[in-house]
């Protein structure tokens, strides 16, 4: 729990009080508030009492609508004879034990609030084609249940001068809703069919996944932050705004901010925040997703403080319910990260445990887009892929027999089984290790530590194609290893490294010239 001796009474979020068991709870009359002055939902309260050493501070303890919130109060924090440091500011930065200390919304109460962010240091322009023509998409009606929540978010994004209403547009886009995880709705316009093919897309690149993962290694402490309403913290100029137009149930509305949907909005976003976070280390950005890494907690503390400090210099707003502080495993774009390495995420796994027996080729496609997801954490994949893509060739029949049943299991079973890589580390030794089978080939990255220990970084594989399977066996195992370091490219390459087969004619290769072709090709490759 954190102490906050600006607070009243001491509050637990849900998810604490859940934990607790669900202590039947009695109603609450007051109302409860930020930092900001704006108020809190609550449950209600429980009597319980909190101990600290050999001291202990018995009262009410109000729940409310803040998951991960737990502030124990002014009178708690005297009964229990803790106190609450002032260690200073160092140029303009909290100190270190600060975050372990003060809530953190008291901290930063513009980045916590409940109104919505606007940044101040970027206005967007968006590019339009010089042959561009407006175009005009009529409404689509809003299912009954919908109406209601829908006419509220409109209330919501129009009181806070997101939307305006107009009387008429050039251009207009019809609206699609979507429900988010939390049983919101959230607005989103459908610029496919007009406004995104005239827009100029922005060529600012979105980071790769796994080039993120790969700089968490020597990490132990993590933060997780999530931007509330991300794209709309950014302004549009005047004369994007009516290109923005949306066409709904109650009439034609103009965006003031970048929205989601736009085809240049990711890039413009990602570009915005490394902008603003760019000189702070340990920090890795993707889109609305900010992460802060930290050797130790001392290093991991000083970065939070940096970053929060920046976000609410420019305006950001945070989504509290989704920002997790000081946790040692941390889920981050679809895997589950600590310092034992990578895993995949249960919650991204799920779906695969629980997937039906496909039924059509569609739903084989959709069962193999999961699997590929977190193809890199098993070895020879293909060969369990092997029965699904024998359903995928041109003019084959669907015929979903045992074999493939077997497969489905199988690839079930072990993609929800224990899967772990290690964190990629350029002080270890590298192994690249490859072979072939009739109809495949795989790889794997090793890391050999100084203790002798081997753990696998990085699984590929894929199927060969019908010429492919008709080389000769060293002509595929040669393929496997070429295959293998194109892959791993990014971790090998400026490197020395141990290239590692199970088929001893390949040293063959590097030793005499060849009279095949093909293998004077693939020596001289495997050489470079």
């Amino acid at each position: 729990m954190q102490l906050d001796s600006g607070a009243d009474i001491t509050t637990i979020g849900t998810r604490y009080w859940t934990w607790l068991g669900c202590p039947k709870l009695q109603s609450y009359d007051k109302t409860c508030t930020n930092v900001s002055g704006y108020p809190i939902r609550n449950k209600g309260f429980f009597y319980a009492t909190v101990s600290y050493k050999n001291k202990a501070s018995k009262g009410p303890i109000v729940v409310i609508d803040r998951p991960n919130t737990a502030l124990i109060s002014a009178q708690a924090i005297d009964e229990l004879g803790l106190a609450i440091y002032d260690q200073g500011i160092t140029d303009g930065q909290p100190s270190v034990n600060e975050i372990k200390e003060v809530s953190l919304e008291s901290k930063y109460p513009d980045l916590f609030s409940d109104k919505m962010g606007e940044c101040s240091r970027i206005t967007v322009h968006l590019r339009i084609k010089p042959d561009a023509r407006p175009i005009y998409v009529p409404r689509r009606p809003i299912a009954l249940a919908l109406e209601e929540p829908v006419n509220a978010e409109l209330d919501r994004l129009v009181n806070n001068g997101i939307l305006i209403p107009v009387e008429s547009s050039e251009w207009a886009a019809s609206i699609v809703v979507a429900r988010k995880a939390n049983g919101k709705i959230r607005i989103c316009a459908d610029y496919s069919t007009g406004l995104n093919k005239a827009l100029i897309a922005d060529d600012h690149p979105i980071p790769n996944k796994e080039d993120l993962i790969a700089k968490l290694r020597g990490n132990s402490v993590y933060s997780q932050l999530d931007l509330s309403d991300a794209y709309l913290h950014l302004k549009l100029d005047e004369t994007s705004r009516p290109l923005t137009t949306i066409n709904t149930h109650r009439g034609l509305f103009v965006y003031n901010r970048l929205v989601f949907g736009l085809r240049p909005a990711p890039a413009i976003f990602q570009r915005t925040l490394e902008q603003a976070l760019t000189d702070i280390p340990g920090i890795l950005v993707y889109l609305d997703d900010i992460l802060v890494c930290g050797r130790n907690r001392t290093e991991h503390d000083v970065r939070v403080h940096a970053v929060l400090n920046r976000l609410q210099e420019w305006g950001f707003r945070l989504r509290t319910e989704k920002c997790k502080f000081h946790t040692s495993v941390v889920k981050y774009l679809g895997f589950v990260i600590s310092t034992e390495g990578i895993k995949p995420d249960p919650a991204r796994i799920q779906p695969i445990e629980t997937m039906r027996t496909p039924e059509n080729i569609k739903e084989v496609r959709s069962f193999l887009g999961l699997v590929n997801y977190y193809g890199k954490f098993v070895p020879d994949l293909h060969k369990l892929k092997a029965p699904f893509e024998a359903l995928l060739k041109k003019d084959v029949p669907f015929n979903w027999t045992s074999t493939q049943q077997n497969a489905f299991e199988k690839t079930k079973c072990i993609l929800t089984g224990p899967l772990l890589l290690a964190h990629y580390d350029p002080k270890q030794i590298l192994i690249v290790a490859a072979d072939a089978s009739s109809t495949g080939i795989g790889g794997v990255l090793l890391q050999r530590y100084a203790d002798g220990q081997v753990k696998a970084v990085f699984h590929m594989s894929r199927t060969l194609t019908k010429a492919q399977q008709n080389y000769s066996q060293i002509e595929k195992e040669a393929l496997a290893l070429i295959t293998a370091i194109e892959r791993f490219r990014k971790f090998v390459y400026g490197r020395h490294f141990i290239l590692q087969t199970d088929h001893r004619p390949l040293l063959a290769l590097f030793k005499t010239a060849n009279t095949k072709e093909l293998e004077t090709r693939t020596a001289n490759r495997l050489k470079r």
